[in-house]
């Protein structure tokens, strides 16, 4: 996206906001071509990009009004399409068959250097997970990798919700600092 394309789809936007449907419609078109290239390569597959770029403009028709016209576009957009492709990375990973390369990925990489980077991330998340306090370490195991609510991991470890939530976000900040100090305990 160069910055004339920032500027440009900023001023759509704003159109848009004020109820031009003809520019929105224009805004749209032109964003899908832009996310499409960038979700082909995040997902290797075109029919995953598809879908991902069609759940994105529907999230960025929902959030149209949040858009403040103070600020840069780009970074408002970009947001809500990170936001939606981890969503899919985590789904997908749960899921499979979301990862059978039936297409050739915009990017091919070899499978043993992919998975030399996995085990590397593997081994610094499970380090940093066991360097977190014990209480801690449970509610991100219950909330991220069992899929627990806040309301279940509270009633499962006999805490309140807000506990919960205080602590997991207390735990979060300590996985951050120990993944960007290289997940050294």
């Amino acid at each position: 996206m160069t910055v004339e394309h920032e500027k440009q789809w900023a001023q759509w936007m704003l159109a848009a906001q004020e109820g031009d449907h003809e520019v929105y419609e224009k805004l749209l078109r032109a964003l899908a071509l832009y996310l499409e290239k960038w979700m082909l390569r995040s997902t290797g597959r075109l029919e995953n990009s598809q879908d991902l770029v069609q759940e994105i403009l529907l999230c960025v028709h929902r959030a149209k009004h949040t858009y403040l016209p103070d600020r840069p576009f780009k970074p408002w957009l970009n947001a809500i399409a990170r936001n939606k492709l981890i969503d899919f990375i985590r789904k997908s990973g749960r899921n499979r068959e979301y990862l059978t390369w039936e297409e050739e990925p915009f990017d091919p990489i070899d499978d043993s250097f992919r998975e030399s980077i996995e085990q590397g991330l593997n081994d610094r998340l499970a380090s940093a997970l066991e360097a977190l306090p014990q209480k801690q370490r449970e509610i991100i195991e219950l909330l991220k990798l069992q899929d627990y609510s806040v309301k279940q991991t509270a009633e499962k470890l006999s805490m309140n919700e807000s506990a919960v939530k205080v602590a997991a976000h207390r735990a979060y900040k300590r996985l951050r600092k120990k993944l960007q100090a290289g997940g050294a305990p």
